[in-house]
């Protein structure tokens, strides 16, 4: 009788893909223990075996009865994985195109400036660099030896005119 309670339980087991209950495991185990004195480990391994087992058996069974939503599931991976190497792949080269304008300067220079910010309410100057920034900047990175911070302004002078 014990031994029919075991396949009947083990067989619920395997058909179900629902994850075995803590309960339900404690339930296996004892009868498991009770007739064929086996380790925990190994029923618990087994139980989960038969349930893996099964799973694939109906993924399978589901990929043979649907052949085009297989394909197309297998084109839109393929697609998706695609298209993460190729913007894996464009990042690094724009990492190595800027390392190479960097590099194009000289081996020991880097040059800062000022540029236009855009966004919102049309092109603007950015603004100017501080001394804090300068500051900040040979702090804040490793292997500066010296900074050199210049300040352009232009004015219209105008000399000896009656204005």
């Amino acid at each position: 009788m014990k031994f029919k309670t075991i396949n009947t339980i083990i067989c619920s087991a395997t058909m179900s893909v629902v994850t075995v209950s803590a309960i339900f495991l404690a339930e296996i185990i004892g009868i498991a223990n009770e007739l064929f004195r086996l380790p925990y480990l190994l029923v618990v391994a087994v139980i989960y075996a038969a349930m893996l087992l099964s799973a694939f058996l109906l993924a399978f069974r589901q990929i043979r009865r649907n052949p085009l939503r297989s394909l197309l599931t297998v084109l839109g991976i393929v697609i998706g994985v695609a298209a993460v190497i190729t913007m894996v792949t464009v990042g690094n080269g724009a990492t190595e195109a800027v390392k190479e304008q960097i590099e194009s300067f000289g081996s020991n220079q880097l040059m800062l400036r000022k540029g236009q910010r855009m966004g919102p309410g049309g092109a603007a100057g950015a603004p100017s660099f501080k001394l804090e920034d300068v500051e900040a900047l040979e702090d804040q990175i490793a292997g500066v030896l010296s900074l050199v911070s210049e300040s352009y302004l232009s004015k219209t002078l105008i000399w000896k005119s009656s204005v």
